[in-house]
């Protein structure tokens, strides 16, 4: 058995025995700052849908929501404590005052089509939310786009 039918067969199991919570765990992780990239999770589900062990509407809403939650605590967690903690370990960013303060006024004149662009990005989706927090970024409107996104581009295709 070479290695990726040993992934394939594990990796599939695992996510049937352990039903949707594989599922939901991998894709906030995903949202958030995590490298769970929704490719290593969705095509075993996929699979798993195609074998009638789950339902897709099921997986789509699951993956859907769970995603969207992931950006919101991602987001909620850096709304209240993001500047403090950049502003302590700048230097480990690479940062200093006058980027932050730049990237700052950027967001809150141009968060929209920033965040719009970034989640179809494949690294920049998942760290999105780190700076969608300095412009006070609109969230319904934010997870709306989020949302549709994720539904076509990650579920649907």
């Amino acid at each position: 058995m070479g290695i990726t039918e040993f992934l394939a067969t594990y990796i599939t199991a695992f996510i049937q025995q352990t039903w949707h919570i594989t599922i939901f765990l991998g894709m906030m992780m995903e949202s958030m700052i995590f490298p769970i990239p929704s490719e290593a999770i969705m095509p075993f589900a996929g699979f798993l849908v195609a074998m009638k062990h789950f339902s897709l509407r099921s997986v789509i809403v699951v993956s859907t929501a769970w995603s969207i939650i992931g950006s919101l605590l991602s987001y909620v967690i850096w709304y209240y404590g993001g500047k403090p903690f950049i502003r302590k370990f700048w230097k480990y960013f690479l940062l200093d005052e006058e980027e932050l303060e730049s990237t700052e006024h950027f967001f809150k004149k141009k968060w929209h089509i920033t965040i719009l662009i970034s989640r179809f990005i494949p690294v920049v989706r998942h760290l999105i939310s780190l700076p969608a927090w300095m412009g006070k970024m609109n969230l319904v409107l934010s997870k709306k786009n989020a949302t549709l996104i994720q539904f076509v581009f990650k579920d649907w295709l």
